[in-house]
């Protein structure tokens, strides 16, 4: 009988957490060069019906630089706030987003926010709850996963062929070229 309960126990279990909402970001592994600007998207999938809530972003700051924070005003309609952007410490706090009444459900789009590339080598990208506004409907709270697996690697900008070429042309005519015609 127990064996039966437990059974039971582990199946809703894992029903549960199969289709659970997550809260995650649109970049996974990527590669950009120092100086790009990008967008990186905070998404929302599996989502039972939500009236909002927010989140907190991390990012290290000596590699990525956060420019601003745009939510979509025909989807998240009632009060949302763009959070607080800390380039010096790498985090964009408390982004919140609500509806009214809460008909959002399923995936969406929760913000986007433009980075900048500004130092070499890997940022992960950390998202948690806000503080200042959980995820819920009607009252009841949604305890959405908050995937931090993204990483995103800044790398040098590689000198186009060309720059070679000119190089190697350059050489020739000043430091070959002179010996060639007896002159020095």
């Amino acid at each position: 009988m127990i064996r039966q309960i437990m059974v039971v126990l582990a199946f809703l279990t894992a029903s549960a957490t199969a289709g659970a909402a997550t809260i995650s970001s649109s970049v996974v592994n990527s590669n950009v060069l120092l100086g790009d600007v990008f967008n990186l998207e905070v998404i929302g999938t599996d989502f039972p019906t939500t009236q909002g809530g927010g989140f907190t972003l991390g990012f290290d700051a000596g590699v990525l630089q956060a420019n601003s924070v745009s939510i979509d005003g025909v989807v998240w309609d009632f009060v949302n706030d763009l959070g607080t952007v800390d380039n010096g410490s790498g985090s964009v706090s408390d982004v919140l987003v609500s509806a009214f009444p809460g008909v959002i459900s399923g995936n969406f789009t929760v913000a986007t926010i433009v980075f900048e590339a500004i130092g070499l080598g890997p940022s992960g990208i950390a998202l948690s709850a806000s503080a200042g506004n959980l995820w819920a409907n009607d009252g009841s709270l949604i305890n959405p996963v908050f995937d931090s697996s993204a990483l995103v690697t800044v790398t040098e900008v590689p000198l186009p062929a060309g720059i070679w070429l000119f190089a190697s042309a350059l050489l020739a005519l000043f430091g070959v070229g002179p010996k060639l015609f007896g002159q020095r």
